[in-house]
């Protein structure tokens, strides 16, 4: 009968001996969240590289992790123009998988709060396509979103070392505002050698511009919530076939129903959900909101495309990281990646490594099955569980399962 509960296991010889010890040095079993057993069976297998693909999104990091470690960690890799530099030193120090460049969908930086006057001289930030000097001053006024009395929705972004930034929404279906996107990231796939573009915020449902900019009244002027996903699809019909390399995005405020990235998936290679497994901080999802955000992303990854869980927590509640990791594993398949950490921290530009994360339990024999009103996942080293009713897992590996040869 497999033993059930966590098993820290040494990590990859190529990150480095001492690592391996610190790491079987933890060597435990936690029974979900309680308890501990010894298990020193398993220091009988071998250190493996580790078995779930690692992110990074989307700066360089400030923590003092170097580009050759992040090289022998991350599976994918996400920059924003102007990162080139530190993108050549992942590059030489090994690391071959994908580096995609960030770019804000539908959100450009302006000179002020809007009605302020244009600025033909404002440099923006080159995390937009908007990036030129001019490109803001060139867009029509139908090109922006505006809240029910007419005033452009805006949010304040205070950088500490460049001050604010006010970035405006534009409107998806303008053709002007497309013309300008599609010419901007064609030049940065001819030019900044990424390997694709990754889309911020993606609005699968509007509630971040109906809500969350400094002046949304509830609604916008432009468009109801099945108008506005009308209009992001439009946009991704102009854009997509002028765009050759592979075109990622973060699928923000989607509501969980299994099915509402489903109208943009044609368009992309990948999507990412920002509060995966455990939502946004201090939340847990609720049952039927933790079935419909699996089931989407077990839908993405069979149908081929790419996913990314970034699992929102505290760096030292490894509980919630478990939780989410466990999450991750009921769906880990193809082109599929995960990362924990908190959005407010350093804007993710620090690595929190777990042993949890160098865990190899084999590979999949099914896909996640409904179990005592949770889900179970069998692997040919273990199983996972969990059940988002009371927010307990269940994370057992199993070496001496007869399927588990390495």
């Amino acid at each position: 009968m497999a033993k059930s509960g966590w098993s820290r296991y040494g990590r990859s010889a190529a990150i480095g001996g001492l690592a391996a010890v610190l790491a079987l040095g933890l060597l435990v079993v936690v029974l979900g969240p309680q308890g501990l057993v010894n298990e020193l069976n398993l220091l009988t297998r071998p250190i493996r590289t580790r078995a779930v693909s690692v992110a990074w999104f989307y700066k360089p990091p400030v923590d003092g992790t170097t580009a050759q470690s992040l090289a022998k960690t991350q599976g994918i890799v996400f920059l924003t123009k102007g990162d080139e530099k530190f993108r050549d030193q992942l590059r030489a120090a090994g690391y071959n998988g994908k580096i995609l460049q960030y770019v804000m969908m539908n959100d450009i930086d302006g000179p002020a709060p809007p009605p302020a006057a244009c600025d033909a001289n404002f440099q923006p930030w080159p995390n937009s396509a908007a990036y030129e000097v001019g490109d803001y001053c060139s867009l029509p006024e139908e090109a922006f979103l505006h809240n029910s009395s007419g005033e452009r929705l805006y949010y304040v972004y205070d950088d500490a070392e460049t001050g604010k930034h006010y970035y405006q929404i534009t409107n998806p279906a303008n053709k002007a505002w497309q013309d300008l996107f599609i010419k901007r990231m064609v030049q940065d796939e001819q030019t900044l050698g990424y390997d694709g573009i990754f889309l911020d915020n993606l609005d699968v449902q509007p509630y971040r511009m109906t809500h969350r900019m400094e002046n949304s009244d509830g609604s916008m002027q432009e468009f109801d919530d099945e108008g506005y996903r009308q209009a992001l699809v439009q946009m991704m019909q102009a854009i997509r076939p002028h765009l050759q390399k592979p075109l990622w995005a973060n699928m923000v405020g989607t509501n969980n129903d299994g099915s509402d990235w489903d109208l943009f998936m044609p368009y992309l290679d990948g999507g990412m959900n920002e509060a995966y497994g455990v939502d946004w901080m201090p939340g847990y999802l609720g049952p039927k909101d933790f079935q419909g955000e699996q089931v989407q992303a077990e839908k993405v990854l069979k149908a081929g495309k790419g996913f990314l869980g970034v699992a929102q927590g505290d760096q030292g509640d490894t509980e919630r990281m478990r939780f989410a990791l466990s999450s991750f594993m009921l769906i880990d398949q193809g082109d599929a990646h995960f990362r924990y950490h908190d959005s407010a921290v350093e804007d993710y530009q620090s690595f929190w490594d777990y042993p949890e994360l160098h865990v190899d339990l084999g590979d999949p024999v099914g896909d996640m099955q409904e179990d005592g009103g949770g889900w179970r996942r069998d692997f040919t080293c273990g199983h996972v569980k969990v059940n988002p009713s009371d927010n307990t897992y269940e994370f057992a590996p199993d070496p001496n399962l007869p399927t588990c040869q390495h």
